[in-house]
């Protein structure tokens, strides 16, 4: 491993953060265990006692793995040709970065965290259950979506398979939860429960992680090795996992909370999941960190003054990313650099992350582990529900300030001048704010196509951070750092109407009605937290009115530069 640290105008900062941590032994306490290294609250300490099982992880689940190579073996031997993850957050990204890692030709691994019908609907369409393992992931059992998606992807597999269905079906979960009752009642082929003291976004390492990735046949003992010898490294108070937190927690500290992260295109599928660890560990108390996948190239004069750069490359030589980092030194911007040279290095990388998040943490004064605002936008979208159900009254019905489809125009319903409302928000961002794209939209190509490109357009044009999100996976990542971190981001939220609506087997709601409940949720979430935002309806016509939106940033942001703001 490589490593680069030339931190500019935080560095004399950055020294005085390590010197005081040195004293304050936060390493050597973290390593203990010791809660009060993040909070001296009585009851805050207790929850995150409770909350520290990662740290041993790596030396936990290694007398767990023969058993894991056991059970993945037979799966395969029996005709295991696709493997779907019914999870969110923290127990949907681990495994889909090792699906992206670590391609199997004889098994397909893929992950549904996406509730708009298209995404339900296709996912079942890919995975006949004779050839295929549903592998239910929650730590706490009750999670919305992924008990949607089982219920679901279980009465299909019923109507075909009978009472063998639930041999197709395993659970990751806790001792004593929900999930693990039903995986008991619906005769599940495996029940895997996870160390009770390890949460979501720090579960790499354990079951969540390990469990898909012993059905894409990877070396686990490597994988553990990896992990296991950073994990002795991190008892070094000068570690390169220790220094990364205390530089994370320096550059937030001074105002830097854009966290640029910029990887060789073989690394990238991890970004997302250090995406959720940094925004949902450290956006609270009105501080955070906004991380994006950032394009290698920059531009000396673009506006560097809220960014810290991550490099993460494939190799010392990788001319892209050195070119970059030696524009970057040139100006003075904070940068540090690791070198990934192997993806077994995976293991290091997730070790390395969380102990790092855990040490930022911990110079912010902060409870890495919670996720308050998170549980605000749940509680918003069930009371959405049940207002529908109350009312009759759709759940995707749009009231307030969200704006709908009419004859007049595909997006906008009797607001005058349709440009005006984009041009509040547009001209709403100031220095230092950021922007986020956000989509309860399913993940198509052209989707993801919009968000990428216009993300790119708005970035240039706004001189600003832009992020992109697609609900309601975004909710289980950035949503808590965007209600609960600085009040620096202007939202842009966009909904549609489903296709083909699909029931929720024991739900009085679809599929479609959860979608856009969780989008109205955030949408009155974010309101009430007095945040900049918009939400546009897109209809059913999906496709069609995000090329009209196209036509509208793009004539805005044209009308803007022509007039020099």
């Amino acid at each position: 491993m490589h490593v680069d640290n030339d931190l500019g105008v935080i560095q004399q900062r950055f020294q005085s953060t390590c010197t005081n941590h040195l004293e304050r032994q936060t390493v050597e306490r973290l390593r203990d265990k010791d809660p009060t290294v993040w909070s001296s609250n009585t009851d805050v300490a207790g929850d995150i006692l409770n909350r520290l099982g990662w740290l041993d992880a790596p030396v936990t689940f290694r007398p767990r793995l023969d058993e894991l190579r056991r059970w993945a073996s037979a799966a395969r031997a029996q005709g295991l040709r696709r493997a779907v993850v019914l999870g969110m957050g923290g127990s949907s990204l681990a495994p889909e970065v090792f699906a992206n890692l670590w391609p199997n030709p004889e098994v397909q691994l893929d992950i549904l965290d996406n509730t708009a019908t298209e995404a339900v609907r296709h996912a079942w369409q890919q995975s006949p259950p004779e050839q295929t393992i549903y592998i239910v992931s929650s730590k706490s059992g009750t999670t919305t979506e992924t008990l949607a998606f089982f219920e679901y992807f279980h009465a299909q597999a019923v109507a075909i398979l009978g009472d063998a269905a639930g041999r197709h079906f395993v659970a990751i979960t806790d001792a004593g939860s929900a999930l693990e009752r039903r995986a008991i009642e619906h005769d599940f082929q495996q029940i895997f429960l996870n160390p009770t003291d390890i949460g979501g976004r720090f579960s790499a390492l354990s079951y969540f992680g390990l469990v898909p990735a012993a059905l894409l046949d990877i070396d686990l003992s490597r994988l553990l090795n990896s992990a296991e010898q950073e994990m002795q490294r991190c008892a070094d108070p000068n570690s390169a996992a220790a220094k990364l937190g205390y530089a994370l927690g320096t550059a937030i500290e001074m105002g830097r909370d854009k966290l640029m992260l910029v990887m060789s295109e073989t690394l990238c599928p991890l970004s997302a999941w250090i995406e959720q660890l940094i925004a949902e560990s450290l956006g609270k108390q009105g501080m955070g960190s906004v991380p994006v996948r950032a394009e290698p190239a920059i531009g000396v004069t673009d506006n560097l003054d809220d960014r810290f750069y991550i490099l993460l490359d494939s190799g010392s030589h990788d001319p892209t990313i050195q070119a970059l980092h030696q524009q970057l030194l040139d100006v003075g911007c904070p940068v540090m650099r690791r070198s990934v040279l192997d993806r077994y290095d995976l293991g290091r990388e997730y070790f390395t992350w969380e102990f790092a998040t855990a040490i930022a943490a911990a110079v912010l004064q902060l409870n890495p582990f919670d996720e308050p605002d998170v549980a605000v936008s749940k509680t918003m979208t069930c009371n959405v529900l049940e207002d529908a159900q109350a009312s009759g009254r759709q759940a995707d019905e749009n009231t307030g300030t969200a704006l709908t489809p009419s004859a007049d125009h595909p997006l906008f319903a009797g607001c005058g001048d349709p440009a005006s409302y984009l041009r509040e928000l547009l001209n709403s961002v100031q220095t230092g704010d950021y922007f986020a794209l956000l989509a309860f939209l399913p993940a198509t190509a052209s989707v993801e196509d919009f968000l990428r490109t216009r993300a790119r357009v708005l970035a240039t044009h706004l001189g600003c951070v832009v992020s992109t999100g697609i609900g309601p996976r975004y909710l289980h990542s950035t949503g808590q750092l965007h209600k609960g971190g600085a009040n620096n981001g202007v939202f842009l939220l966009l909904s549609a109407n489903s296709a083909d609506d699909i029931d929720i087997p024991g739900q009085h709601y679809t599929f479609g009605q959860l979608n856009q409940a969780q989008a109205s949720g955030d949408f009155k979430v974010l309101q009430a937290r007095q945040r900049r935002v918009l939400r546009i309806h897109l209809g059913a016509h999906i496709e069609q009115n995000l090329e009209c939106l196209t036509e509208l940033i793009d004539a805005e942001l044209l009308r803007r530069q022509s007039a020099n703001i």
